[in-house]
């Protein structure tokens, strides 16, 4: 699936927010590296333009794209993974050119995953289980907030 051709086609261009993507710039720039993996947070026009007209219409057309960045393990250490579906999600984002998307791929936590060794077995498939902060350089485990069971802050199902 194309997505950049996927996005000249459709309507709303809403329907793609929080999916996943391989995003890489083009070839003669690439230096061979593997695609990134980014989640899509937002739909921005072009430098320059505000987000939004007078009236909070976007305005059109939308050329750039706010992204979450996932790492793959040896991106940020020397230590080898034997895994290549395992991903670090990172508290980074960045806006490129919605022309580096490339094709839409499926990233989900580990506690999600029923059958992991059939997840990985499907084309285009990832997954997480930890956090990565670039500007401190350290690993976070991320679990469900369902999970937790020594919080000391309320819930919304504390509230009702």
């Amino acid at each position: 699936m194309n997505l950049p051709f996927i996005l000249y086609h459709l309507g709303p261009l809403t329907d793609f927010l929080q999916d996943h993507v391989y995003c890489s710039p083009s070839w003669s720039i690439r230096d061979g590296t593997p695609y990134s993996v980014a989640r899509i947070m937002e739909f921005l026009p072009a430098l320059g333009v505000p987000t939004f007209d007078e009236h909070g219409k976007r305005n059109l057309p939308l050329t750039r794209v706010r992204l979450a960045w996932y790492y793959r393990p040896s991106d940020v250490s020397d230590r080898t993974v034997a895994d290549c579906r395992l991903l670090l999600a990172a508290i980074y984002s960045e806006v490129c050119d919605i022309s580096q998307l490339r094709s839409k791929c499926y990233v989900v936590h580990r506690d999600k995953i029923s059958d992991l060794a059939g997840w990985k077995k499907r084309p285009d498939r990832f997954y997480f289980q930890r956090l990565f902060d670039p500007w401190i350089r350290k690993e976070f485990e991320v679990i469900q907030a369902t999970t937790v069971r020594n919080r000391t802050f309320p819930t919304p199902d504390d509230l009702w």
